[in-house]
């Protein structure tokens, strides 16, 4: 918003910054170009002054006096109506200055957001290194690329525990099938660096090559709730991930 004066010959009216728009600036030195005697100098820059405001109307947002030097002299025009404008481009500068700071201030703390909830996804082991190496195959020309193969494995993990659980279920366990259900899900959970959900497979199948059926049922809960956890943690992250990119960021890397 510019700083402007309304002289009236009387006295002085100072218009705070942001109090009106230039409109509002150019109808108080139309009343005033009306109330006074006007010439016939007067009554051309009334004329002009009347053409600025339908275009000024026409526009949602406010404008700056260069907005409407096409139909304002303003050397003349406000000058003789009383109108003072200060030049609005070092406002405009610093205007630009404190948005773009604004979104670097976002795009930080967004970032720091990340850091921190992908530090303690290593630190409580629900992941390991192998998903850093997940992370360093991503580029430039497949930004995607961590997001679609841990959506692969939500979907696939999803059904096999979803298996897991109708086998276990039922009166004539298929044993044999319930361990390569296991053993399917313990290689896709290592291969994404879902370090938990890999764990408990692994405790899995050590009781099914004891033959303790009573250790394999219950690894069945245990299971299904860290493929929940894990699920709901890394979904948050996509989602930071998003609103870094769209902030115009750039998504920080895990260092060990």
């Amino acid at each position: 918003m510019v700083v402007l004066f309304l002289e009236v010959p009387s006295k002085i009216k100072h218009l705070e910054p942001g109090s009106c728009p230039l409109v509002n600036c150019l109808e108080l030195a139309l009343i005033w170009t009306i109330r006074s005697q006007m010439n016939s100098q007067d009554l051309q820059n009334l004329q002009l002054i009347q053409i600025a405001l339908e275009r000024i109307r026409n526009v949602e947002r406010p404008l700056s006096v260069s907005s409407v030097s096409p139909f304002i002299n303003n050397s003349t025009i406000l000058s003789s109506c009383g109108v003072l404008c200060l030049n609005p481009t070092q406002e405009s500068i610093n205007q630009e200055g404190n948005t773009h700071r604004e979104k670097a201030m976002d795009v930080n703390m967004l970032q720091r957001t990340y850091s921190d909830l992908l530090t303690s996804l290593f630190r409580e082991g629900i992941l390991n290194q192998q998903f850093t190496e997940l992370q360093q195959l991503q580029d430039e020309n497949n930004p995607g690329f961590v997001y679609e193969v841990v959506s692969l494995f939500f979907e696939d993990a999803g059904r096999l525990i979803n298996e897991l659980i109708s086998n276990f279920n039922q009166q004539a366990v298929d044993y044999k099938k319930i361990d390569a259900y296991v053993h399917q899900l313990k290689g896709s959970s290592a291969s994404i660096g879902a370090e938990k959900i890999r764990s408990v497979c692994q405790t899995f199948r050590e009781y099914y090559d004891k033959n303790d059926i009573q250790g394999c049922y219950n690894c069945i809960q245990p299971l299904n709730q860290e493929f929940v956890t894990f699920k709901s943690k890394l979904e948050a992250l996509f989602t930071l991930e998003q609103q870094i990119v769209a902030a115009g960021g750039s998504i920080p890397m895990m260092r060990h």
